[in-house]
C-alpha cells in the first residue's frame, strides 16, 4: 500500500482535473474537458475563412495523391495495396483525417467492411470510411472502479449511447461497438483535455475577434459609406402660413420635412434649396475602416502562422525576397511533413493491422507471416508536374531511348477484385 503524503493540501489544479477527468462523476461532461464543446465554438471555428482555407491548403497536402506500400514481403504488400484500392474516396478520407485533428484535436471515422474474393479467398476488407462528428464521443467510468475508464458514442440507429469494447477482449461485439471499428486520429495529448487538443484552443481567439469585427466593419459600411450632410436653414419660413393649413405648425415638422425630402434628394443625386439655405457634404474618413482592416489582417495572419508555419507561401499579396519565399515555404513543407508521417502510422495501425488481425487465416493460408511492428509502411506522395509532350523526343529517335518507370512494389492499382 502507498504510503500517503503528511500534508494533503489540494491545489486548485488538482480539484480542476478531478473535475475534468470524472473523478466524483461517472462520465467525463464535454464543458469541463476543454474549450472546443463549448457552446459555439465548434461553428466559429468552422465558418471562419481564413482558418477553412488554412486547413483546407494543409490537409490536401497533407493527404497527398497517391498512397504506397512499403514491405520487405511482396506477397503482403501486394495484399495491403489491394486493401487500399477497395476504400471509396480514400483520398478524401484521408483529407478529412487530418482537417479535423488539426483543428479540433480528434479526427474519427468509422470503418464499414464486407466480404471480397480475393486470390481464391473471402477476406473481410473495409470499403468506406464514413465521417464521425467529435462532439458524438463520450467518456465514461465505472462506477465501482475509478481505474476503469471507456469510450462512448451516441449511436444513431438507437438514439442511445453505447459502450465502445475492445475486440480483443470481445471479439462478438457487434459491427460500430468496438474501437477497433474506428480510425483515431489524435493531434496532441493533454492532460487537461482528456478529448485530446488541437489548434481550435488557440485559435478561438483569433477566430470570435474576427466574427464580432466582421459586423462592426459591416456596420461603419453601411452607415459611414455616404456622406453625413449638415443643412442651415431658416426654421421660421414657411410658418406664417400653420394657420391656413399649408405651413409648418413647429419647427420641428420644418425640420423633419427637410430630411426626409433631403434622404430622397441624396438617393436621387440631386437638391433643391432656398436661396437661403446653406447644405455642407462631409465625407467621412477611412481612419476606422483601416484600424478594422490591420486588425483583421493581423489575425489572418496569425492564423497562417500557426496552421501552415508561414504566410508569404499561401497569400500573394506578401512582399518578400525570393530567398524569404524559399525559406517560408520549406517552413510550411516540414510542416505538411510531420502530419503526412503522422497519418501514415495513423492508416498503418488502424487500417492495415486491423486487417491483419481479422485476416490471420487468410494470410496462414498463403502462408504470409503476421507482420512485426514497422514491418508494413504507408509512403504518402504528390505526385510530379504532367511531363511536357513538347519538350520530349519522339519515339524511336535515333539516340533516345524511351525511359519507363519502374512499377513500386505494392503500389494501388486502379482494377480491384469482385465483390460479394
Amino acid at each position: 500500500m502507498a504510503t500517503l503524503a503528511k500534508i494533503q493540501l489540494i491545489p486548485n489544479y488538482v480539484g480542476e482535473l478531478r473535475t475534468q477527468i470524472g473523478y466524483y462523476l461517472q462520465w467525463i461532461p464535454n464543458e469541463y474537458a476543454d474549450q472546443v464543446s463549448a457552446d459555439n465554438f465548434y461553428e466559429v471555428l468552422r465558418k471562419d475563412v481564413e482558418i477553412a482555407r488554412c486547413l483546407h491548403l494543409l490537409s490536401l497536402m497533407t493527404a497527398g495523391e497517391t498512397a504506397t506500400i512499403e514491405c520487405d514481403d511482396q506477397r503482403l504488400a501486394e495484399v495491403s495495396a489491394f486493401v487500399l484500392r477497395q476504400i471509396k474516396d480514400f483520398i478524401h478520407a484521408r483529407k478529412s483525417l487530418v482537417e479535423k485533428a488539426v483543428l479540433f484535436g480528434c479526427g474519427i471515422q468509422r470503418k464499414y467492411y464486407h466480404r471480397v474474393f480475393y486470390q481464391e479467398r473471402y477476406w473481410q476488407m473495409p470499403y468506406r470510411l464514413a465521417e464521425v462528428d467529435r462532439r458524438r464521443l463520450r467518456i465514461e467510468r465505472d462506477e465501482d472502479d475509478k481505474t476503469l475508464v471507456y469510450w462512448t458514442i451516441w449511436c444513431p440507429e438507437i438514439d442511445q449511447y453505447i459502450m465502445l469494447e475492445d475486440r480483443s477482449q470481445n471479439q462478438n461485439a457487434p459491427d460500430g461497438c468496438g474501437v477497433q471499428d474506428y480510425v483515431w486520429y489524435m493531434h496532441m495529448a493533454e492532460e487537461l483535455s482528456p478529448y485530446f487538443e488541437g489548434f481550435g484552443e488557440v485559435l478561438y481567439t483569433l477566430a470570435y475577434i474576427k466574427s464580432k469585427v466582421v459586423q462592426y466593419w459591416a456596420d461603419l459600411c453601411e452607415s459611414w459609406s455616404k456622406p453625413f450632410l449638415v443643412a442651415q436653414v431658416n426654421l421660421m419660413q414657411a410658418t406664417i402660413d400653420a394657420t391656413l393649413g399649408t405651413g409648418f405648425p413647429n419647427s420641428e415638422s420644418r425640420v423633419n420635412a427637410l430630411i426626409d425630402t433631403f434622404e430622397k434628394c441624396r438617393s436621387r443625386h440631386i437638391a433643391v434649396v432656398d436661396a437661403g439655405d446653406k447644405l455642407d457634404w462631409h465625407e467621412h474618413g477611412s481612419t476606422g475602416a483601416n484600424i478594422i482592416r490591420e486588425l483583421l489582417e493581423y489575425c489572418d495572419k496569425k492564423i497562417q502562422l500557426l496552421i501552415l508555419g508561414a504566410e508569404l507561401s499561401t497569400t500573394a499579396g506578401g512582399v518578400g525576397s525570393y530567398a524569404l519565399g524559399a525559406v517560408h515555404k520549406a517552413q510550411t513543407d516540414t510542416v505538411v511533413i510531420y502530419n503526412r508521417l503522422r497519418l501514415a502510422e495513423v492508416l498503418v495501425e488502424d487500417i492495415l493491422y486491423d486487417f491483419y488481425y481479422r485476416n490471420q487465416g487468410q494470410l496462414r493460408s498463403l502462408d504470409i507471416q503476421f507482420p512485426n511492428p514497422g514491418d508494413v509502411r504507408i509512403k504518402i506522395e504528390v505526385a510530379g508536374p504532367p511531363p511536357n509532350p513538347q519538350q520530349q523526343a519522339p519515339p524511336g529517335m535515333p539516340g533516345q531511348e524511351q525511359v519507363r518507370e519502374p512499377k513500386t512494389m505494392g503500389q494501388a492499382q486502379p482494377q480491384g477484385g469482385p465483390r460479394q
